[in-house]
């Protein structure tokens, strides 16, 4: 992966100019951003971590993330972050061979006991390890394949050009590894997210755990997690 592309001025359709952007860095992320990366997760994905861990707020969602990562059951090693005038704007999650979810089951169970007691740790242990299996399961893997895991972007910055350029991002790491696909899964009702993607070139392929193909996203449930694959 490359270490760090820097850009200076906002590239045009993609950083709205009446913004005070002055410059975007796009960089390997470090474990200093572990903060900052948890709370773009938080925001961005809350049904995902309610439904795994159960019915936290914000602010519980960002501390367990951001203590995850520093025990180190969240790995680092494939994401990628977006900098805006120094501040952690946008991040991508690589899929490139490990899962984002390392360590064992027992510390996760013994991290989860020690911070929420043994009333919540048995859901919040048996949801976090389903997840974790079920993310992994849906994963496609093959030689010519890059996976996103997550793109997100901090809400004070959306709408500015950042997931494109994380995307973009995803497509120089692909080709300088010999890589001729780029895959990820967006829900079906996210449309925003969708229009993103269809935009710089994603395709609609699978529903996850389906087993079908669906010619549009007409015909998928709304709750659906739809592949989207591009070529490069």
């Amino acid at each position: 992966m490359a270490a760090e592309r820097r850009i200076d001025t906002p590239g045009e359709g993609r950083v709205n100019p009446e913004s005070p952007l002055a410059s975007i860095s796009l960089r390997n992320a470090r474990p200093e951003d572990a903060a900052a990366v948890a709370g773009i997760l938080a925001h961005a994905f809350p049904g995902l971590y309610r439904g795994t861990f159960g019915r936290l707020d914000f602010t519980a969602i960002h501390a367990l993330l951001q203590n995850l990562y520093k025990q180190g059951h969240l790995s680092l090693d494939d994401t990628r972050v977006c900098e805006v005038n120094g501040q952690v704007a946008g991040i991508m999650i690589l899929h490139t061979g490990r899962p984002i979810g390392r360590g064992s089951a027992a510390d996760f169970w013994r991290l989860l006991r020690r911070r929420y007691g043994l009333l919540r740790a048995p859901r919040m242990f048996a949801g976090g390890i389903l997840s974790n299996l079920m993310l992994d399961s849906r994963i496609p893997r093959a030689s010519d394949l890059v996976y996103i895991e997550a793109l997100a972007v901090a809400e004070a910055h959306r709408g500015n050009g950042i997931g494109t350029r994380l995307l973009a991002d995803a497509e120089e790491w692909a080709r300088t590894n010999g890589r001729s696909r780029l895959a990820l899964h967006v829900l079906a009702n996210n449309t925003g997210a969708r229009r993103l993607y269809e935009r710089v070139g994603f395709r609609l392929w699978d529903v996850a755990g389906s087993g079908k193909r669906w010619a549009n996203s007409t015909s998928a449930p709304m709750w659906a997690a739809l592949l989207m694959v591009r070529d490069i």
